[in-house]
């Protein structure tokens, strides 16, 4: 199963409680492999490479669905947990992208929860130069609640005058 051209999802369907169930399945309570890939990089027309930003929430997504108890997930709110949080991941890009087209940025993972982009400013009228940094920390959700809800994403900014 692909989402949105850039995300490949591979479950086995009969882990995941049952869409006529509203209890878990008690027949199968270990968890089977779940592989979330990102194939936009291999496309042979227009190939969209994996961005650190993209490579940060997929590293987090991945993680996530690892500590899911599949018994008691339904296959419906596993999509939906990877389609909001990639949709978040497509946004940040484009966030990053566009503050690109005018200043000079780097992006960086500092931990398994937290990413930074700095962004440098010239100031020419005044002579200085500012450095804007941006860190974003995602966290996901314990259990069956932080699938439904998806990941937190917290934003914080500093500036400093070099």
């Amino acid at each position: 199963m692909t989402y949105k051209d850039s995300l490949q999802v591979y479950f086995t369907p009969s882990s995941f409680l049952s869409p006529s169930s509203s209890s878990p399945t008690t027949t199968n309570t270990e968890n089977s492999p779940i592989s979330l890939t990102y194939i936009a990089d291999s496309h042979e027309q227009h190939p969209k490479p994996l961005t650190t930003e993209k490579r940060f929430f997929l590293q987090i997504v991945r993680a996530q669905l690892q500590c899911l108890v599949q018994s008691s997930t339904s296959t419906a709110d596993l999509l939906s947990f990877i389609s909001r949080n990639w949709d978040v991941a497509l946004t940040i890009t484009e966030e990053v992208r566009s503050l690109n087209t005018q200043y000079i940025t780097t992006t960086s993972i500092l931990s398994d929860e937290v990413m930074n982009v700095q962004a440098v400013l010239l100031l020419q009228q005044i002579k200085t130069k500012l450095e804007v940094n941006f860190q974003v920390q995602a966290r996901g959700g314990e259990g069956e609640e932080g699938i439904k809800e998806g990941l937190e994403v917290a934003v914080r900014s500093d500036v400093k005058v070099v």
